[in-house]
């Protein structure tokens, strides 16, 4: 343990190494940065189509239409039922969830709705074995079972105040979906896999790994990813780390920036504009773009605000896209493709006067498929809540978390990983402290039992924190790293101005110094009082860099978790604008050797860094000049073990 050695002659305990050097330092842009294409990244023996497109800046894209790839670049190619959009789902420590979807995405106006496809008329048939040229086993076929084999297709009905065609509304007809499990697979072992069926033919043949407790072991993450070409240079990316299993948290397709006529909606309001719409082509065209990297290394996520897509006419059903598309292992004997019926909260619990769309702590498993699921994959147990659904202590998903978190096993898997999508800790002025209650409410739980690391997305931007309790660097707390910035077509997150502590900004102003009238929880979130929750023992802004925020950038991007051995993990952040080897941020992060707890307090009072004021209004402070521009990293400690390089 090192002291802090700042003017306050406090000691930090906050097991987190901060690394220098070459790679820490700020990366040269390539001088082709702009020439490049897009492609794909070969993984030894991966076998895959690439996306070609021309890529355009890649660095910091404004909020506005065409950012996105033409959607006539992620075409489905070949006949009308040969398998695309494939990917795979980390199901249990033996077996894959493969996913595929056969037939075409089909949309028209009401009056002239294209029929949905027969999904009883095909089979879901994947072939494979341990060596490329020999497929030798089989599973799937005519016959679903629900737990092993599930195939099906869904409906979307649009009104015309959600994007109009020639007046009408729209309705939009999936292609036929197929999931099949792969069960008594072996960890360590590479398997040869191709989907389709005799009637319609067969994909490529494509290969995974089942991940295998061993170290180094390799986590891709990313967020908020989207389909522009920026999100085609993370998924690159993503690739060339030759990741065991990557991680997805919340918000992919953003089919919902796209009315149901496929024009793009962002900052456009109009007549009866409804904040719920879609373009469900997209979602078809996200699965084309992500299966150069889910066709060969599981993806598994979690539902961000931009899955809701609720369907007014359809019962104000919710996740009936995401949910089709993307089923994850809730309860690993069943394949749960269902969407969520929030109808059941609006007729019990909603209260318009407040704005809120369902209690905290109401208790419905049938509001909740898919939002919350956890899975073994090497020596890491990964964990998903969804913050959009009810957290509180009384609902099925605090219950779960609770029972989750108690059963793991850290002799078999001693990292525990979660992830949900808005952040709890954050600097930027989006979403600022938006889901308080939630924290409020599940903190404690992370901190029990020993969480070692929390992902989330939401915020464009890139910030990680210290460990972190309470809204105070804490060492028996989790770290907290915010990745949303996969390259969505929304942008990076500027606002106002940039970062809540630039108090330059008319936004961070009225924030800061009007707490007591500080409503921002959007209706779709839960919330006991339509409010939100501000912790009374600790300032609400700060002046400066929060004592918690240890490093912040705007930037797209990627992260990199490599799990070094059962104390020690390295974390690396890669922006799109730099070199594919350069890390704009890498650290090491050791757990607490230790049950002792230490934060950092002055007089009982929190201590902050030399320069971290609460916000006051007799005491203004110039806020950063930029937020994009250096470095901004607080060096707590430095750690005396020399750097273990990958």
């Amino acid at each position: 343990m090192f002291g802090m050695g700042s003017s306050l002659g406090l000691v930090s305990v906050i097991w987190v190494c901060l690394l220098s050097g070459p790679q820490g330092a700020r990366a040269a842009r390539p001088s082709d940065a702009f020439a490049r294409k897009l492609s794909m990244i070969e993984h030894p023996d991966w076998i895959g189509t690439p996306i070609n497109a021309s890529l355009g800046l890649d660095s910091r894209l404004p909020f506005k239409e065409g950012n996105d790839i033409p959607l006539s670049e992620l075409e489905h190619v070949g006949p009308e039922f040969s398998p695309d959009q494939v990917h795979l789902t980390m199901w249990t420590e033996d077996s894959m969830l493969v996913s595929w979807a056969t037939g075409l995405g089909r949309i028209g106006v009401a009056s002239k709705a294209p029929e949905p496809y027969d999904p009883e008329e095909v089979e879901s048939l994947v072939e494979y074995g341990t060596e490329a040229s020999t497929l030798d086993q089989q599973k799937g076929g005519v016959q679903t079972d629900g737990a092993t084999v599930q195939r099906l297709v869904y409906t979307y009905e649009y009104g015309p105040a959600d994007g109009a065609i020639d007046g009408e509304g729209t309705v939009y007809q999936s292609p036929i979906l197929h999931h099949v499990l792969l069960e008594g697979l072996e960890p360590g072992m590479r398997y040869y896999y191709r989907v389709g069926s005799e009637q319609y033919g067969f994909s490529d043949v494509y290969n995974f790994t089942m991940p295998k407790r061993e170290y180094p072991f390799v986590i891709a993450v990313t967020s908020d990813l989207g389909q522009t070409y920026n999100s085609s240079t993370t998924l690159d990316r993503m690739i060339q780390a030759k990741p065991d299993i990557a991680l997805l948290a919340g918000d992919l397709s953003y089919a919902d920036a796209y009315w149901a006529n496929g024009t793009y909606y962002f900052w456009t309001p109009g007549p009866g504009m409804s904040y719920f719409k879609s373009y469900q082509p997209r979602w078809d065209t996200f699965g084309r773009l992500v299966q150069k990297l889910a066709a060969h290394v599981p993806l598994n996520t979690i539902a961000g605000n931009h899955e809701l897509e609720s369907i007014v006419k359809q019962d104000n059903v919710t996740y009936l896209a995401y949910n089709s598309r993307y089923p994850n292992p809730q309860y690993p004997e069943k394949i749960n493709t269902e969407p969520d019926l929030p109808k059941y909260y609006w007729d019990q619990k909603l209260l318009p006067d407040t704005g809120k769309f369902f209690e905290p702590s109401i208790s419905n498993a049938a509001t909740s498929n898919n939002s919350f699921h956890s899975h073994n994959a090497g020596p890491v147990h990964v964990v998903f809540v969804n913050n959009y659904a009810p957290y509180g202590p009384g609902s099925v998903m605090y219950k779960w978390l609770e029972d989750d978190l108690k059963s793991v096993d850290r002799s078999k898997t001693p990292w525990v990983i979660m992830l949900w999508h808005a952040p709890w800790y954050s600097t930027y002025d989006g979403s600022y402290k938006q889901i308080g209650e939630m924290q409020k409410d599940m903190e404690p739980l992370l901190k029990e039992y020993k969480v070692d690391l929390v992902i989330n997305g939401h915020v464009h931007a890139y910030e990680r924190s210290t460990p972190v309790f309470k809204n105070l660097p804490n060492t028996c707390g989790p770290n907290h790293i915010t990745i949303g910035d996969g390259g969505n077509a929304e942008g990076l997150t500027y606002f106002d101005g940039g970062y809540v502590d630039n108090t330059t900004s008319t936004y961070s102003q009225n924030l800061c110094l009007n707490t007591s009238n500080y409503f921002y929880v959007p209706g779709y979130t839960p919330t006991y009082s339509g409010k939100g929750y501000i912790d009374p023992d600790v300032p609400f802004c700060y002046m400066s860099q929060a004592p918690y925020s240890d490093f912040r950038d705007p930037s797209f991007g990627h992260g990199e978790i490599i799990l070094l051995n059962d104390t020690a993990l390295q974390w690396k952040w890669n922006r799109n604008m730099d070199a594919s080897d350069a890390f704009y941020d890498d650290v090491i992060i050791t757990k607490n050797p230790s049950d002792e707890c230490t934060d950092l307090v002055l007089d009982g009072k929190p201590a902050v860094h030399a320069n971290a004021k609460p916000w006051v209004r007799s005491n203004p402070a110039p806020g950063p000049s930029s937020y994009g521009g250096g470095r901004k990293i607080l060096r707590r400690q430095q750690h005396s073990r020399s750097r273990r390089r990958v």
